[in-house]
This record gives C-alpha cells, sequence and structure tokens, in this order.
C-alpha cells in the first residue's frame, strides 16, 4: 500500500433499520470490543450519533455499557468528522463477507470479520532496530500527531533485524493485524535505484493482498538523517568539531544556492560511517560523484574527509531531556522539512488512538 493510504481509524454508522436487521449477539459483542479498544487505547473509535443512540435505547444492557456508549455519542463532536481527513479507515459494514476496498478512503470490513481478523488489536510497527530506531519513530510519531488532531498513539514495536522483516510482515498479515514497516532507504544520493531489500519487502507487502500492511521508507539515507542538524550540531560540536563545521559550510553554501529539500546533503551523508576514501571504495560512482560535487561546491578542489558520529546520537537523545525537548521543537521549524513532516504524518496515522482509560 503506497504512502498516500495509510491513516487509521475504526468508524462505525449504522442505520436504525441496519441495527435491527444485524445480528443482537453480534451488536452486543462489538459494543464490548470497541469499548476494550477505546479503554486499551489501541485504536481511534468514532461511533455516529444516530447508532449511539439507537444502541443506548435497544442494546444498553448495562450501567456500564450506557456509560461508555454515552463517551462515544459524546466524543463524536470530536471524532466525526476525522474519517473526511484520512484517506484510510475501517468502517463497520453490515455486510455478511470479510472486507471489501471501497474507492475513496473507507476499507468496508464486517462485524464477524474484525471478531475473527486482528483488526482491533494494538498495530505493530516492524523495524530493523526495536531499541534506537523504535523509541526514535516513537518519539517523533507521538510529536507530530498534534498536526493531524488526535488525542493518542498506540505502537507496538516488533523486531524485523537480520533479514526477518519479510517473515515477520508475512506472519502478521496471515493473523490479519495492522502491521507497518519503517525501513532506511539505504541509498546514498536522491535518484539512487531503490534497495533490493526495499523492494522485496514492498513486493511481499502488496502481493499479500492485505490492505492494511504499509511499508514505509525513510526519504533519506537512514532514520538519523531525520534528526533535525542543528539537534546533532549542539550534541556534538565538542567531540566532532570538525565534521559539524564542514557540514554547516555545506548547508550554508546549499541555502545559497536555494537546494531542494530533497537534494539537501545532510540526508544522504552516512551519519553513522561519514564521507572519506575509504567509503567511496563500498559505493557506486554515481553516488561517489554526487557527494564529490557537494564538497567540490562547498570548498574547491580542497575538500576535507567528514567524519562520522557513530551509533550513539539516538542513544544519547533517548536518555537526555534537554535534548528531547529540543528535538521535539525542532520538528515544527522550517528546518525539519515538510515533506518529513507529511511522511511522519501519514505514518502517526496507523497508530491513531484514543487515551487509555480507566472510566
Amino acid at each position: 500500500m503506497s504512502l498516500s493510504r495509510a491513516d487509521m481509524l475504526v468508524h462505525w454508522d449504522h442505520s436504525a433499520d441496519e441495527l435491527i436487521a444485524s445480528d443482537p449477539d453480534d451488536i452486543d459483542a462489538l459494543i464490548l470490543e470497541l469499548i476494550r479498544v477505546r479503554r486499551l487505547g489501541y485504536h481511534l473509535v468514532s461511533i455516529s450519533r444516530r447508532t449511539t443512540q439507537w444502541l443506548l435505547g435497544e442494546r444498553a444492557n448495562s450501567s456500564f455499557v450506557s456509560t461508555q456508549l454515552g463517551m462515544f455519542h459524546r466524543e463524536y463532536t470530536q471524532t466525526g468528522n476525522l474519517r473526511l481527513n484520512s484517506s484510510v479507515y475501517i468502517e463497520v459494514a453490515s455486510f455478511k463477507h470479510d472486507f471489501e476496498i471501497q474507492q475513496g478512503a473507507k476499507i468496508q470490513a464486517s462485524i464477524k470479520f474484525l471478531f475473527r481478523s486482528g483488526l482491533l488489536e494494538a498495530p505493530k510497527l516492524i523495524l530493523e532496530n526495536i531499541d534506537n530506531d523504535g523509541w526514535f519513530a516513537e518519539f517523533i510519531i507521538s510529536n507530530v500527531r498534534g498536526l493531524r488532531q488526535f488525542p493518542a498513539v498506540m505502537v507496538q514495536r516488533l523486531h524485523g533485524g537480520g533479514g526477518d522483516v519479510i517473515r515477520v510482515l508475512n506472519y502478521e498479515i496471515e493473523k490479519k493485524s495492522i502491521v507497518c514497516v519503517l525501513m532506511d532507504s539505504d541509498k546514498k544520493f536522491p535518484d539512487q535505484e531503490d534497495d533490493k531489500k526495499v523492494v522485496a519487502v514492498r513486493d511481499a507487502c502488496s502481493s499479500s493482498g492485505w490492505p492494511f500492511g504499509f511499508v514505509f521508507v525513510a526519504p533519506c539515507h537512514e532514520l538519523e538523517n531525520l534528526l533535525p542538524f542543528s539537534v546533532v550540531s549542539d550534541m556534538a560540536r565538542y567531540d566532532s568539531a570538525a565534521a559539524i563545521k564542514s557540514l554547516e559550510i555545506i548547508a550554508e553554501r546549499e541555502k545559497l544556492n536555494k537546494v531542494p529539500d530533497q537534494e539537501i546533503y545532510w540526508r544522504w551523508f552516512d551519519v553513522k560511517k561519514g564521507y572519506n576514501d575509504s567509503i567511496k571504495k563500498d559505493i557506486s560512482i554515481d553516488a561517489v560523484n554526487w557527494h564529490d560535487d557537494k564538497l567540490n561546491e562547498a570548498f574547491g578542489e580542497t575538500a576535507p574527509a567528514i567524519a562520522g558520529f557513530g551509533d550513539a546520537l539516538i542513544p544519547r537523545i533517548s536518555i537526555d531531556n534537554r535534548l528531547q525537548a529540543k528535538l521535539a521543537q525542532s520538528l515544527n521549524t522550517k528546518e525539519w522539512h515538510n515533506d518529513f513532516r507529511e511522511f511522519f504524518g501519514h505514518l502517526a496515522w496507523v497508530f491513531a488512538a484514543q487515551r487509555r482509560t480507566i472510566t
């Protein structure tokens, strides 16, 4: 499934006639399931007022159910229009078969299929590095959710490193889970062809025919390149002064030349290893030419090697409240590019949820 079709919401809007024609046991079970989902904060659930009014009158079999349905009824003021901004959402259907992919935003799923599938469980996020990449992705998703106006996110991380991405993806698809893969592109420059691993994962997802499987590939070399350079400069200015200075000079030249966001050097710089003669031996001649052109533009023929920052950037941020605050602030500035916000805005919708409640 493409990036543009990756929003998530559970919406139930049945008329009185549809509800009367449905199996009352299924209706009662669905009420309890959606209450469970809401209380656990698994998904963002929206039930229309006409549906909750009928349910309150006909199927509120206890004070607990009545209270919860009343909450859905009141929350519809905030949740009712969210599907209008969604590019994909689950709509509870009254038909008997499993699901239908509708033209436009809706994917309809029958009540019985909702019970048999994993659609009402927590959505899964498969990562090659469950700790560093997982923490970073969840941090950004949590901070950009406000742009999509939903109250919380629910992310269940799964490890897909060591070539296990496709195996884990297939397993979750077999369970009919909502599942998302987040991958590095591993590209060394913007026009490089997609990595074979990326192609294989996308093919596995699309060939499954499962509409709730998503593959997101970072619009840069690796997830670390999504770190705003100002945050990296703040934390590494003393440990890696020469590298920071070189990257600042390149950035200044690019700003002067009005280089498009997609071609900015920081996006395709190997944050861990840097760029030097040893790195050149391991990448294509096209990649070497692209990087050398960037450096020559900034420094002339005496362009320096640029050291990398190793594996410590994200782990350091994850334990430093000051750096986390700076990162969160940076996500709302021009430095963090519009397409980064769009990328994570779409990703965040997969994990749209209610806040957990104990009422």
